[in-house]
């Protein structure tokens, strides 16, 4: 009888709670400057364009990326997610005509033998990536020092199938399959 009771109660002050507007909600507001939707960065993108589809200054696009577009030029990465801030804060920062403009930076492995060349475009010269071809880890690390396209071979199995490049600061992950 105790246990029907307890019931009965726990219904009462729930009915009750709902009557006079008392509720839980179900999920929080989203606070600003946080995600609000992802964008794929797909072949054309470039920071201009998506400020202009997402309606908000480029330079909020970048500070909700800041793990992958990084000074000196703010690369975006094709194939990479993008975060689309809600209700962006603060000032934004004037970015150069020429950085809105860039078209994303991507990577194609190419395996002749068992010698795998990594010819880079448009990636930061001041950025440090480690190589994994099939989850194994390659030395010496790729660093593009040249502005627009750089290429650097590895010695790998010839049936290697993906190639991944990390950046060692901001550990953001950008991998492509291997072309034979």
């Amino acid at each position: 009888m105790k246990k029907y009771l307890t019931i009965l109660i726990v219904a009462l002050v729930l009915l009750l709670s709902l009557l006079i507007g008392v509720t839980l909600p179900a999920q929080a507001a989203a606070k600003p400057g946080k995600c609000t939707s992802l964008h794929y960065v797909r072949t054309g993108d470039t920071l201009r364009y998506l400020s202009t589809i997402y309606k908000m200054d480029a330079w909020f696009i970048v500070q909700a990326n800041n793990n992958q577009a990084q000074k000196p030029n703010y690369p975006i990465y094709l194939g990479s997610r993008l975060c689309i801030p809600n209700d962006p804060e603060g000032k934004p920062k004037k970015l150069a005509g020429y950085i809105l403009d860039q078209v994303p930076a991507d990577f194609y492995p190419r395996l002749l033998g068992r010698t795998i060349t990594i010819t880079a475009y448009g990636f930061g010269r001041s950025s440090t990536w480690i190589v994994k071809v099939d989850d194994k880890k390659y030395k010496p690390l790729f660093k593009p020092r040249v502005k627009g396209r750089y290429e650097q071979k590895y010695q790998v199995p010839v049936t290697s199938k993906l190639v991944c490049l990390k950046n060692i600061t901001t550990d953001f992950q950008v991998c492509r399959k291997v072309i034979k």
